[in-house]
């Protein structure tokens, strides 16, 4: 069975990889809020349109977890094509 997460800091943050590899600023990162206790998460390289919804889920019903990971791994996907796209098309050019 492979890693799930790495937990570290304080406060605590969980850092999960949502792709393998996985750069740091690429990951979920899921921490506890100090005032009000409810977790919150974050992709620090981007903000992606589902981390209203997972922080939902993870201060409720977790059983939408498994496909909401899914969903942002897809995120994840469609931007790192997207990005090598660009590039291809910026290498014809030169």
């Amino acid at each position: 069975m492979g890693q799930c997460g790495n937990l570290q800091g304080s406060p605590a943050i969980l850092s999960v990889a949502i792709l393998q590899p996985c750069l740091r600023a690429e990951q979920l990162l899921i921490t506890v809020d100090t005032h009000t206790g409810m977790l919150q998460c974050h992709v620090p390289q981007y903000d992606p349109p589902l981390i209203p919804d997972l922080n939902n889920v993870l201060n409720g019903d977790h059983s939408r977890l498994p496909v909401l990971i899914g969903e942002l791994r897809y995120l994840k996907c469609c931007k790192c094509i997207c990005v090598i796209s660009k590039i291809n098309v910026f290498l014809r050019c030169c």
